[in-house]
């Protein structure tokens, strides 16, 4: 095994079986903006073995505070996220495999996406879409890590098909209504604390180490230094999407 993750596989927690299920995973990410780009560089780095990229933006200057896997020249080409991203990508670490998609994330596309893939990491920007990955994890008995950022708070939480709640136990589409990056603004280190945090349960959960995964819906006001958990449980029966309900 190269030298090159010598440091991680010191780790206790981690070791050599991990890191050779870490290195047979493919994981989609859905979103290259700026949660999708730290997650991607710190998969990458770590070692996964392949990564589906996912997005239909291209590059502004807007994104360079906060989206660290492009350059001013992207942004001054207009470069598509997805292309930007995976040649980023493949000068950090050329053992992982790079699949990049240029398109919209919706129900006609999620679940050509999630096939072949190991897990689900949501780097997304919008609740609409969320959902729609949410019901897609159902379907496909995929565990996703959900992250979401604004202005100076973040979220996160891990979904389980059959171990825990899905999104839509917990919370309905129409609950959310927040304002938009544009209208509250980001600050740039919380997308890197809510992504390396993303990154930390996907490498528990492809490195075989389940037992370690979070178990609460965590929202952070990093700004004030506040912390609010809600404990996962178990999934609703009553869910219209993931419960067990009669045909």
């Amino acid at each position: 095994m190269s030298d090159r993750w010598d440091r991680q596989l010191r780790f206790s927690g981690w070791g050599a079986s991990s890191q050779r299920a870490f290195a047979a995973s493919r994981v989609l990410i859905c979103g290259t903006g700026a949660l999708g780009s730290m997650v991607a560089t710190l998969l990458v780095r770590a070692g996964v073995g392949a990564i589906r990229l996912v997005d239909c933006d291209q590059v502004e200057e807007v994104n360079l505070h906060r989206q660290v896997l492009f350059s001013q020249h992207d942004a001054d080409v207009h470069e598509r996220k997805v292309v930007a991203a995976a040649r980023a990508l493949r000068q950090i670490g050329s053992d992982t495999q790079i699949e990049s998609v240029d398109t919209t994330i919706n129900t006609e596309s999620i679940d050509s996406l999630c096939n072949g893939v190991s897990l689900i990491v949501d780097t997304l920007d919008n609740y609409p879409t969320r959902f729609v990955v949410n019901a897609a994890a159902v379907r496909h008995r995929l565990d996703w890590v959900h992250g979401a950022v604004l202005g100076g708070t973040g979220q996160l939480a891990v979904f389980r098909p059959g171990h825990t709640p899905c999104l839509q136990c917990l919370f309905q589409p129409d609950d959310f209504a927040p304002p938009t990056l544009a209208e509250a603004g980001i600050m740039p280190p919380v997308v890197t604390t809510i992504a390396s945090l993303q990154a930390l349960e996907a490498m528990k959960l492809l490195g075989g180490q389940g037992a370690s995964v979070l178990t609460e819906f965590l929202s952070f006001d990093f700004w004030n230094h506040r912390r609010h958990a809600i404990p996962l449980g178990t999934p609703d029966p009553d869910c219209l999407i993931c419960g067990r309900r009669s045909p």
